[in-house]
């Protein structure tokens, strides 16, 4: 893709139909992915802030200016920060502040291990309310497909078309997230997502984004794919089986870099240590020791919580 002349549009040298005229950001501030990914528009948006790297894992922290030590909230190292650096980074579009205080994150978190008392001897290790930045896509375009059936005792090819359409998909852009945030992510409420303001992160640590726009965008791109299969699986006639989908034609359109509220938490139980983290959003708790527990378990503590169990998973 290369610009036209008149430096309003790109298009492709080999085909010219293939254009797109350049389109300002809306209010929400999303960016238009083409052009992003042709002009390096993506990079432009920055803003000054204090960074910090972990030596142990590589991850990044954007880190507020009273914020003297840090607990690396993946692999657990311990810092004074003397060698943080100021310098400019990719500005996030959007933002969903935390609502659960460290005080209620306590309360939440005292009421969660009493209902699934973890095994002696237990110590909570460490906590830290963090910003966990993730990638959200608009995809569309159109998407052929044909299937098989049996009709009077014949194989038929039928062929199609339908049109997929999704906004808000997310993929994590952290470089190593915590256990089930990849599908946790799902679960925060985007109507909730205000404008980016940097004073948000005056008493809060934020990771940097560590997976590139363009390689989310496949992955985004995939997640609408699957879920466009499973709609067309629900919609084919009875008997039909080998479909097959054409996705050359879908593509992202454009896209967000937003930050996410989580309270992770490192905890001993038995000797082994857990991690757990809480949405900063609305309060539910992952717990990775209480994943590993068998079925039976978790029936036992379903009956023991009773009704209580809506607010505590």
């Amino acid at each position: 893709m290369v610009y036209s002349p008149d430096g309003s549009e790109i298009i492709c040298e080999f085909c010219a139909n293939q254009e797109r005229e350049k389109s300002q950001n809306d209010s929400s501030g999303e960016q238009d992915f083409f052009l992003a990914m042709a002009t390096r528009k993506g990079h432009l948006r920055q803003m000054d802030t204090i960074t910090f790297n972990c030596d142990g894992c590589g991850s990044e922290f954007i880190l507020p200016p009273t914020h003297m030590t840090i607990t690396c909230p993946y692999c657990g190292s311990a810092y004074v920060v003397k060698n943080s650096e100021s310098r400019s980074i990719l500005e996030p579009n959007g933002v969903i502040p935390f609502k659960i205080s460290e005080e209620k994150v306590k309360e939440i978190l005292r009421g969660w291990f009493k209902l699934h008392t973890p095994k002696e001897p237990f110590r909570v290790t460490s906590g830290l309310g963090i910003y966990l930045p993730v990638w959200s896509f608009c995809i569309e375009g159109p998407v052929p497909y044909h299937y098989q059936v049996e009709k009077e005792k014949k194989v038929v090819t039928i062929s199609a078309e339908d049109y997929l359409l999704e906004s808000n998909i997310l993929v994590s852009a952290s470089g190593i997230p915590p256990a089930g945030w990849t599908s946790e992510i799902k679960k925060f409420d985007l109507d909730q997502v205000t404008a980016f303001d940097p004073a948000i992160l005056s008493d809060w640590v934020a990771e940097n984004y560590r997976v590139s726009v363009a390689d989310a965008s496949l992955i985004g791109r995939q997640l609408a794919l699957e879920n466009m299969k499973q709609k067309l699986h629900l919609n084919l006639e009875n008997g039909a089986n080998d479909l097959q989908v054409i996705s050359s034609k879908i593509a992202v359109v454009s896209y967000e870099l937003i930050l996410l509220p989580v309270w992770l938490i490192h905890y001993k139980s038995d000797c082994n240590e857990y991690h757990a983290f809480v949405n900063g959003g609305n309060g539910e708790v992952r717990d990775e020791r209480y994943e590993q527990e068998n079925l039976g378990q978790k029936l036992f503590d379903f009956l023991r919580r009773g009704k209580k169990m809506k607010f505590l998973t």
